[in-house]
């Protein structure tokens, strides 16, 4: 018997894929497949994975990180409909509280590390992320021109 009631701790958690997915476009036309995960022997949740995106793109991360899940899928997303092929799939489980209830945000492989440690941020050049973001967060916020930064702030604290 599962626990649909049991509050968990934030973090992630070692669960397992139990039976089949349901796949079905979502009321925003999203393709979403619903897995539901057993954590430790009695505590279930369901994980929505969006495998499009709402203009109907691919969703790269969330199928590429269920490739990693399983490595016999061959791109059909029928194939999830199948207990045969998604049952008993290990997977790292993350585990979000909100209100009184304990959701799955996401599922990977306990083999994925997340895909977060690895990336590296840069800033974009100043003169390319003006030109492509500017003028639409201007018209956005109502504002013309940025002011001058003062000679009082140039190098010491930020007035705000």
């Amino acid at each position: 018997m599962t626990d649909q009631k049991q509050i968990l701790e934030d973090g992630d958690y070692n669960a397992v894929v139990n039976g089949y997915a349901d796949v079905y476009e979502n009321a925003n036309g999203v393709l979403t497949a619903r897995f539901e995960v057993l954590i430790g022997d009695t505590v279930a949740r369901n994980a929505f994975c969006s495998l499009t995106k709402k203009n109907g793109d691919v969703n790269d991360f969330i199928v590429k990180r269920l490739a990693k899940i399983y490595p016999n899928w061959n791109g059909d997303p029928s194939w999830f409909l199948e207990a045969e092929n998604t049952n008993g799939a290990a997977v790292i489980a993350t585990v979000v509280n909100e209100g009184q209830w304990s959701n799955v945000k996401e599922i990977r492989s306990p083999t994925d590390d997340g895909g977060f440690e690895k990336r590296e941020f840069r800033s974009m050049e100043k003169k390319a992320l003006t030109t492509k973001y500017a003028g639409k967060f201007k018209a956005l916020i109502g504002k013309k021109e940025a002011p001058a930064i003062s000679q009082e702030t140039k190098g010491g604290d930020v007035p705000f």
